[in-house]
């Protein structure tokens, strides 16, 4: 098979089974168990590759969009001893803040609020409330956001938008905490200066915390790489892998390495080097010098040991 045939996912699957010494006809490749195993290994080496590097025949068309909220300062009338803790407020709250963080202004000790009904005046936060002051001013206020949902791996910097616009560096989280602690409320308000991924929420997309917060709605921009599967049907855009054809036999010896080193083939690391090769001379054509970069605040240069 030339590496112009690699038109759809299922190419690939006939191209691994061949390599492996595995042929068959038309019919097993959409029955058969041992094939079945094969486009597993197909699915996983298409989206190691898709993460490999940040490809632009793999981005979004625009760029994703986060829209920060404005924090709100609120007024507390009492603060039940119960657990999870229930806040009354002065006022009610036309949307909403299930999931946003609370914090009273004379403790700023933070709570996640578990539930909220819009349009009432009542919180249900995520713990018991073990602080002094259960009335006064408070504030409410959001540093994680859910990225698109399609995102399969997002890349650095971020951008911000208007007149606080700048480039955001997304960290890993243990440097993340390191430079602005677990809790980002004692830094105060924004400007955000930095972003780092957290955990997934329960669609399955990414969270990411900003720091510091703002107290006022924000635009920012995020480049991603874009997940998508393969059906193996052998027709349509469900089939067709985002990388250019003349490269997409990448996928086939990342493949083709599972099939032999689950095999104990000795030909397993023979197919990671050609993919290894392919995947730099793909580097060198897409990519080109972009690289990671780092930026370092003055005031956090201490801590992250820059002098």
């Amino acid at each position: 098979m030339s590496y112009a045939d690699f038109t759809y996912g299922l190419d690939l699957v006939k191209y691994v089974l061949r390599r492996g010494g595995q042929d068959g006809t038309d019919a097993a490749y959409s029955s058969d168990d041992f094939v079945n195993d094969v486009k597993g290994y197909v699915r996983r080496a298409y989206w190691d590759v898709l993460k490999y590097a940040r490809w632009p025949f793999a981005m979004p068309t625009s760029p994703g969009i986060i829209t920060t909220y404005a924090a709100q300062n609120v007024s507390v009338t009492g603060i039940s001893g119960a657990s999870p803790a229930v806040v009354t407020l002065l006022n009610t709250i036309a949307t909403s803040m299930a999931g946003r963080k609370f914090y009273m202004n004379a403790n700023q000790s933070v709570y996640i609020i578990a539930a909220h009904t819009a349009g009432t005046n009542t919180l249900t936060l995520d713990s018991a409330y073990v602080d002094a002051h259960t009335s006064g001013g408070a504030m409410i206020y959001q540093d994680e956001y859910a990225l698109p949902a399609s995102a399969l791996k997002i890349w650095g910097p971020l951008r911000m938008r208007g007149i606080w616009g700048r480039d955001l560096p997304v960290m890993d989280q243990p440097r993340f905490d390191e430079v602005y602690g677990g809790q980002t409320v004692v830094l105060g308000p924004g400007p955000i200066e930095a972003a780092c991924v957290t955990r997934y929420d329960g669609n399955g997309a990414m969270m990411i915390r900003l720091a510091p917060w703002m107290e006022t709605a924000q635009v920012i921009e995020v480049d991603y790489t874009v997940f998508h599967d393969l059906d193996f049907t052998g027709s349509g855009s469900g089939d067709t892998p985002k990388v250019p054809r003349d490269d997409r036999v990448v996928i086939g010896d990342k493949a083709l390495y599972d099939l032999f080193a689950d095999k104990n083939d000795d030909r397993a690391d023979q197919a990671e080097f050609k993919a290894q090769r392919k995947l730099q001379e793909m580097t060198v054509q897409y990519v080109g010098a972009q690289r990671s970069q780092t930026f370092v605040k003055p005031r956090n240069s201490l801590s992250l040991g820059c002098n």
